[in-house]
């Protein structure tokens, strides 16, 4: 137990390490987004990420995930290749027909999903983008496989540094606006596959395995399912704002809602994104060992205090932040609706941490029924919220919907693979977020006593998780 928690987490910390530094140069960006972009300007980039994400799912199959469930059923090196050179050619070929197709038909759907000036040139460089990202995703899952996180990282860290090195130039000296944004994109993409491609090249055999694609499938297209409704519920609430709120105000209240969405995303970014890459190999790894179910209860405790920890840190600090970086006071009100997506997030991390039963079961069906549902809540409560209370009620409904899919994760995974998690704790953790929250939006705290109510809010979490600082200090050791 002891060094499966120190393998988890080791690989955990690495990642964020990249995370971190992704996380730093986005908000080393932010200011020149801020400076050099109005909302609305700025609403359109998060469109086209929008695009991007949903694409990417479509696109993908699943497969990348998929391969992690093949690649750990044998030992044989030969058939690892042969599960890499299978799904990195089955994304190549068929990735390259729908590139096609997309962009044939580009005049008719850009308008459509996009509407704005330029809009057939961007739609068909995020096309672009996409077909490289998926095939960047296996590179990926080849370097996840063979356990090497730090490799992993350095890529991440590239990829960002050439985006934001492109977006600079593109933005501040040439300005070409949320143009230059989606071509900087582009440009880091393709130049961090080429150069991790030679990972790929000692790892493949060009071939497809038709029996390999099979299990592939069969394991990855319920994937698609499952994120594109993922995608509903983290993404899509953008998206209706656009639709929702009158023209004239659309993309400005988009671009101070995904401001707030970039603080919610430092949970995903340092946290759950690292940890759901160790994880994944990990939850294979260690499913046939004796004490897997109190491993996979032990690794959610952990999770939810440092989770708990990071929420209660960025809602503390939120407001000064933003007023530091945003000299536009039209951003200053993406604050308020900071706790509501952060919330969203962290709950997202704890659906990943749940789905170990339907995963290990082959359960996924059950998984993506639970994603459907609450993605259709969140829609229903979009539509209905939105109107009313804007962007607030888009961040609600968003956070009513998550709080719905943990349920339903919860309940489906325990029925097929029961496992001892500390839920005591969790609803422990959720009063204490919730009176910081309250304490932090209804008073105008100086900064002494945000930080003091930082201290003692940590203390309070490591005593009713009967945690200490050398605990987690000690989980790198797998002295625990």
């Amino acid at each position: 137990m002891k060094s499966k928690i120190k393998d988890l987490f080791s690989q955990t910390i690495i990642y964020s390490l990249g995370g971190m530094s992704l996380r730093l140069i986005s908000f080393l960006l932010l200011p020149v987004y801020l400076a050099y972009l109005s909302p609305a300007d700025y609403g359109v980039v998060e469109i086209i990420n929008i695009l991007i994400s949903v694409l990417t799912i479509i696109m993908g199959f699943g497969v990348s995930s998929a391969v992690f469930r093949e690649y750990y059923r044998e030992e044989s090196t030969e058939y690892k290749k042969k599960i890499i050179g299978t799904a990195f050619l089955f994304l190549l070929i068929v990735g390259l027909v729908i590139l096609i197709i997309l962009i044939s038909f580009s005049k008719v759907l850009a308008p459509i999903l996009l509407g704005v000036e330029k809009q057939q040139y961007l739609f068909i460089l995020l096309i672009i983008n996409t077909y490289f990202a998926v095939l960047l995703g296996v590179n990926y899952a080849v370097i996840r496989a063979k356990e090497k996180p730090i490799l992993f990282t350095i890529f991440n860290v590239l990829r960002t540094i050439i985006y934001a090195t492109v977006n600079i130039y593109l933005i501040v000296v040439l300005k070409r606006g949320y143009v230059g944004v989606c071509e900087g994109i582009t440009s880091a993409t393709i130049i961090t596959f080429i150069a991790s491609s030679f990972i790929l090249l000692k790892n493949i055999k060009l071939t497809v395995d038709f029996k390999i694609l099979k299990n592939i499938l069969k394991f990855g297209l319920p994937l698609i399912v499952s994120g594109l409704s993922l995608w509903i519920l983290n993404l899509t609430d953008r998206y209706m704002l656009k639709f929702l709120l009158p023209a004239e105000i659309a993309f400005s209240k988009i671009g101070i809602y995904s401001l707030a969405a970039k603080f919610a995303n430092i949970v995903k970014m340092i946290i759950i994104q690292p940890f759901s890459l160790s994880w994944g190999v990990a939850m294979y790894k260690h499913e046939k060992a004796g004490d897997a179910k109190a491993f996979y209860a032990r690794t959610f405790k952990y999770f939810l205090v440092i989770e708990a920890i990071f929420f209660i840190g960025i809602v503390i600090f939120s407001q000064p932040i933003i007023e530091i970086i945003a000299k536009n006071s039209d951003y200053h009100e993406a604050y308020k609706i900071i706790p509501l997506l952060t919330a969203s997030a962290l709950f997202s991390g704890l659906f990943m941490l749940l789905s170990v039963g339907l995963t290990l079961t082959y359960k996924n069906k059950l998984a993506s029924i639970a994603t459907m549902i609450a993605a259709s809540v969140n829609i229903l409560l979009n539509f209905i919220l939105i109107p009313k209370f804007n962007i607030y009620g888009a961040a609600y409904a968003s956070m009513i919907a998550s709080v719905l899919l943990i349920i339903l994760q919860y309940f489906f995974a325990q029925k097929n693979y029961r496992i001892s998690y500390n839920i005591l704790l969790f609803f422990e953790s959720v009063i204490i977020c919730f009176g910081v929250t309250y304490l932090t939006m209804n008073y105008n705290l100086v900064l002494i006593f945000r930080i003091i109510l930082l201290v003692i809010s940590i203390g309070v979490l490591m005593k009713i998780s009967k945690l200490r600082i050398s605990n987690m200090k000690n989980i790198l050791k797998g002295n625990i």
